[in-house]
């Protein structure tokens, strides 16, 4: 519709500001429907867009449990989705010892990955038993396999 006849229609009282609205919308359309899809595709939010993901992709599995799983241990996340053990050591407070993280296979202190995803990871045997499971004085050596002194 060109910008005379939109004039002279909506003196005429023929024209409301919502059918104004729309007839330009339609004549846009008509002339330059792909600069348009474009304005509209860029004013919407993403997930309103059929068929397109929402998701974030990362260029590492650190970078992704950085900024998606912060509730876990970023070591822990990190081995889960790579599947390479962190070999950190994590407590098991019913049995009062500290189990490492790699193929329970391997032998004590070897217990698998925790299935508490939110426990603590410590780098050494020594401070897992002190800070996790204190009230047993001998929590190495029974995590180790030893029978206490």
């Amino acid at each position: 519709m060109t910008p005379k006849l939109n004039v002279a229609l909506r003196s005429a009282g023929y024209l409301t500001p919502h059918v104004s609205t729309a007839l330009l919308l339609q004549h846009q359309l008509q002339e330059q429907p792909l600069r348009l899809l474009q304005e509209l595709q860029a004013q919407l939010k993403p997930q309103q867009l059929a068929g397109q993901s929402t998701q974030t992709l990362y260029t590492s599995a650190t970078a992704c449990c950085t900024n998606q799983l912060s509730w876990m241990s970023n070591e822990l996340c990190v081995s889960i989705s790579t599947g390479v053990p962190t070999n950190m050591f994590y407590a098991d407070q019913i049995a009062s010892v500290c189990k490492q993280d790699c193929p329970a296979g391997n032998g004590l202190p070897c217990g698998g990955s925790p299935s508490d995803l939110s426990l603590t990871l410590y780098s050494s045997l020594a401070s897992c038993c002190t800070t996790k499971i204190p009230w047993e004085p001998s929590c190495v050596d029974k995590s180790n396999g030893n029978e206490p002194q």
